[in-house]
């Protein structure tokens, strides 16, 4: 009983650390870690997202690509807007800039009620030309301290392969036209 104790204790301490991470990649460049035994399904922003096992948590990694270059503070309000359409009482934490292989980013921490329950959604957007690059995770907001492990292990593996798309694509339709002389 008291090694079960003990066993308990240590896995309650060490929390979300000994999740297994598998690398998530997508066409447009984008490749950061979720949780590998979670189950796949879509979030209420619409995006595709893991759930843990305890159905507390998700964790969503999505791309958007616009028809024009779009700014941090853009794609920083399109989550909050995303947000603000399912949920209600939208309350921002904290905005953090950050930089990742050269593109603007922004660490996001959001409050809101969604069906009562009250909710909390760590991300990181990043921006390069006309993508916007997300990941969230999303927990009810009393065990949101318990995926702070996880969520800094996610954001920190997040990178962009820069080199697949020449400057026209990121920079978006008709950007190699202005660089043309006249």
């Amino acid at each position: 009983l008291l090694l079960l104790l003990l066993v308990m204790v240590g896995l309650n301490t060490a929390g979300t650390r000994l999740l297994s991470l598998t690398r998530y990649s997508d066409e447009h460049g984008w490749n950061v870690q979720r949780p590998d035994p979670w189950r796949e399904g879509w979030v209420f922003t619409g995006d595709r997202g893991w759930f843990s096992p305890t159905m507390l948590a998700n964790v969503s990694i999505a791309t958007t690509v616009h028809p024009r270059p779009i700014t941090i503070e853009e794609a920083a309000r399109n989550l909050e807007l995303r947000i603000a359409s399912g949920g209600e009482g939208l309350q921002r934490i904290a905005w953090e800039p950050r930089e990742i292989e050269g593109c603007d980013g922004m660490r996001m921490t959001l409050r809101f009620q969604l069906s009562g329950q009250p909710q909390e959604v760590s991300a990181l957007v990043l921006v390069r030309g006309v993508y916007e690059h997300r990941v969230q995770v999303q927990s009810i907001a009393s065990n949101a301290r318990n995926y702070d492990t996880l969520i800094e292990r996610i954001v920190d593996s997040a990178d962009l392969v820069v080199s697949l798309y020449g400057p026209e694509l990121v920079a978006g339709p008709g950007a190699a036209g202005l660089r043309r002389p006249q």
